[in-house]
């Protein structure tokens, strides 16, 4: 007959031994996931990145733009200017995998310019470049939404 009896040494070093290599090999596994998400987001929505012009959908252009520029993850780093150069706010956009061209993010005034903070979600055209964004201001007491396209500037080339 069989016998069916423990080698308890190699038992402990096969537990020793294959708990480190289990997660390492579960680390490795969740990096290249990673890698290749990003590398999809920055494949896809690489061309976001650029300066804006900001026109409110029912009093039209605003004087300002808007900055965006892509961060090492994959999502954007959103920046509105004032007519004056100076920053208006800064906010966030994070592009979707699962449905395409559809991003969400946050924007944030700085303290006391009313409205402080909110929500926008965006709709991303590559035929024309445009975002159409739909924002919800969540600190305006009762929230208040609002809609705006940014509209590719042009590139000058350097003389």
């Amino acid at each position: 007959m069989f016998s069916f009896a423990t080698n308890w040494p190699d038992q402990i070093v096969g537990f020793f031994v294959g708990i480190p290599v289990g997660v390492l090999a579960n680390w490795t596994w969740a990096h290249l996931i990673r890698k290749a998400h990003i590398k999809k987001l920055q494949n896809w929505y690489g061309a976001i990145s650029g300066s804006y012009e900001n026109i409110h959908d029912k009093h039209g252009p605003t004087g300002g733009w808007i900055q965006i520029s892509q961060n090492p993850d994959g999502s954007f780093t959103v920046i509105g200017m004032h007519i004056n150069g100076k920053i208006d706010w800064t906010g966030d956009i994070h592009m979707s995998l699962r449905t395409r061209n559809i991003g969400v993010g946050h924007y944030r005034h700085p303290r006391g310019l009313g409205i402080e903070h909110g929500v926008q979600t965006v709709n991303y055209y590559p035929e024309t470049g445009e975002l159409h964004v739909r924002g919800r201001s969540t600190s305006a007491n009762p929230e208040t939404q609002f809609f705006h396209t940014w509209r590719p500037l042009p590139h000058y080339a350097e003389a």
